[in-house]
């Protein structure tokens, strides 16, 4: 039987960063600041132009490239990484190796939002602190903020083609990184309710409310919410495809106003852009 495992080395920073080479994955445990230029180099917008030591000390400081990019080949792998792509002239230096980033970037311009949701497998370089690596760190930012905004359209796909179980898995990963949002448990109760699961939609309610509790939030759900709730109970629920994207401005002028419960903002940002559309 033929091997027919991609010949090219595929390298995914979407989640913990890892090589994927010949059938082999190997995973990149180094922390050391020089890595996060090789990782800057694999992502930049064309990683085929040469980048210079001027232009990489913006990104981080650095001494001699060809010694830097020594050490951090063999902090990252153990081993040469020449046949993958990285390439050393003088003072310049690139990296040409394709990437999940590239490819969930193409996804989503191509307008393929499952297949986009389906590259992003966690946050970019995930357990690593960009703090003193500011490209990178905007990059994590723009990377979630596109999987944010392709994840409700693919949920809207996925809930038209009655594919309700992937629906409630994706749902699920939003509501991880955005808990208080009352348009997201809406939405879950709903898609729960349509894949026969009428008791988790009532679950989902049950928790959201005492979570509330628990964080002592001066929150009560709204009257759309526990209208749906009474609706579900009752039996005669209906649903409507892209009810997701109404807004829901009461509760996120609290998630604004609470400091720490900033990062639900994004579904502000959604309903501008439907509106404006």
């Amino acid at each position: 039987m033929s091997d027919t495992s991609p010949k090219a080395p595929f390298l995914r920073l979407l989640g913990k960063p890892r090589l994927e080479y010949k059938g082999q994955e190997i995973t990149i445990r180094e922390r050391s600041q020089e890595v996060f230029l090789m990782f800057y180099l694999a992502v930049k917008e064309d990683n085929s132009t040469w980048s210079s030591r001027e232009q990489l000390a913006d990104i981080l400081p650095l001494g001699d490239i060809r010694t830097t990019f020594a050490r951090a080949r063999n902090l990252a792998w153990n081993q040469a990484l020449g046949s993958f792509g990285l390439e050393e002239e003088e003072q310049l230096v690139r990296w040409k190796i394709e990437t999940d980033v590239k490819a969930f970037f193409k996804a989503c311009a191509e307008g393929d939002d499952l297949a986009a949701v389906n590259l992003y497998s966690g946050e970019f370089l995930q357990g690593k602190n960009l703090t003193k690596v500011s490209k990178l760190a905007e990059l994590r930012e723009a990377l979630a903020s596109s999987w944010r905004k392709t994840s409700f359209k693919a949920l809207q796909q996925l809930e038209r083609t009655h594919r309700y179980d992937l629906a409630l898995k994706l749902l699920d990963a939003l509501r991880t990184h955005d808990p208080w949002n009352e348009e997201l448990l809406r939405y879950h109760m709903r898609l729960s309710y349509l894949a026969g699961r009428s008791e988790e939609s009532l679950l989902s309610y049950s928790r959201f409310c005492d979570d509330l509790r628990k964080e002592n939030l001066p929150y009560e759900t709204t009257v759309e919410t526990r209208h749906l709730l009474e609706d579900i109970k009752a039996g005669r629920f209906e649903a409507k495809v892209g009810e997701l994207i109404m807004g829901d401005l009461p509760f996120l002028k609290i998630a604004l106003s609470g400091g720490k419960w900033n990062y639900c903002s994004f579904s502000f940002i959604l309903s501008r852009s439907t509106a404006d559309s």
